[in-house]
């Protein structure tokens, strides 16, 4: 596998995690600075914007009752024409909103009664926005010039998504940040990276079983919105399923013939059913930024890296997204 295409699986498997820019700053190398010229807004002027805006704009609620406070003591009102949406759909729009929206789900998502989902939104708006009040670099990668425009484009965008937060004191997102992640974290929690961790090499047959339990339930219950989460555990459970002669029978024999495409083949299924990833969504410009793969989307970029494995990973890709859909999970080796 290429270095490319390990960086993409890693960032975009963790999209919608906290690891997809925090993670991600050691692989910002600085081949020169992106000229900064384009100045969209003043200062000022974004903060007029800020203390105008409706607070609960977006609709990320995930139940109904009480319209909540958004956490300065103003009720949120209904969701506006071109808001997120109702979860889990507001997953998908989260990738490609706008600053102001931006805002909105962490004002949502910082309120004391927000819900889980909330929370969860909340955080991954922090975790795209932090390392850029970090000073965080661009690469500009001079070794492939005909990128170099992409690169730029993607620097503005980035930046204009993130400047109404950018505005609330680094102090306050923190400390927000470590809260949230706690509440998320929490044992029966259904975003806790203890319940969904990784397998390593040397799992046991317990740890194996109890991985197959939760992202059994959890896909049952969420359908494949839930790749948006679970998406690199269910590829980590996919490959060693494939890889294991005593339980590679459970799998579809396209799965178990090629277990190196596994990984892939499940983000481009987290691309269709959980996240957006298109060259407009934070899934693309992380992918571009730091790897200096770019295209018009991730799905793009992943099919011209394994162009010879082209068919095989669509096929692979079909196999999770239908089992998904119908919840069959005996297809994926979720099933006793």
């Amino acid at each position: 596998m290429s270095m490319s295409a390990r960086l993409i699986r890693n960032l975009v498997a963790a999209a919608f995690g906290a690891a997809l820019l925090v993670a991600g700053i050691g692989l910002f190398e600085h081949y020169g600075t992106v000229p900064d010229d384009r100045i969209v807004e003043s200062q000022p002027a974004a903060r007029e914007r800020i203390s105008s805006s409706a607070p609960g704009d977006l609709g990320t609620k995930a139940t109904s009752g009480a319209a909540p406070s958004n956490g300065g003591g103003v009720v949120n009102s209904a969701p506006e024409a071109g808001s997120l949406g109702p979860w889990p759909q507001s997953l998908k729009s989260l990738g490609t909103a706008s600053s102001r929206q931006w805002l909105s789900v962490y004002r949502a998502g910082i309120a004391r009664d927000a819900s889980l989902a909330d929370r969860y939104m909340a955080l991954q708006v922090m975790d795209y926005c932090l390392p850029l009040s970090s000073g965080l670099e661009f690469i500009t990668d001079t070794k492939r010039p005909e990128n170099y425009k992409e690169l730029v484009r993607i620097k503005s965008a980035w930046h204009d998504r993130c400047a109404d937060l950018r505005l609330v004191s680094r102090d306050e997102v923190l400390r927000e940040r470590k809260r949230l992640d706690q509440d998320l974290q929490a044992p029966n929690s259904r975003f806790s990276r203890e319940r969904l961790e990784e397998l390593g090499d040397k799992s046991s047959p317990a740890r194996l079983e109890a991985l197959r339990s939760t992202l059994a339930s959890t896909l049952s219950d969420e359908g494949g919105a839930a790749l948006a989460w679970a998406g690199p555990s269910l590829a980590n459970w996919l490959e060693r399923v494939a890889r294991n002669p005593q339980l590679q029978g459970r799998l579809p024999e396209a799965l178990v013939a090629q277990p190196e495409l596994i990984q892939h083949a499940v983000v481009l299924v987290q691309c269709e059913m959980a996240m957006a990833c298109g060259n407009d969504s934070v899934a693309y410009f992380a992918t571009c930024t730091n790897t200096g793969a770019c295209g018009d989307s991730v799905p793009a970029v992943l099919l011209r890296l394994f162009g010879n494995q082209r068919n095989e990973l669509l096929a692979q890709a079909s196999i999770v997204r239908s089992a998904l859909e119908t919840k069959d999970l005996g297809k994926l080796g979720l099933l006793q």
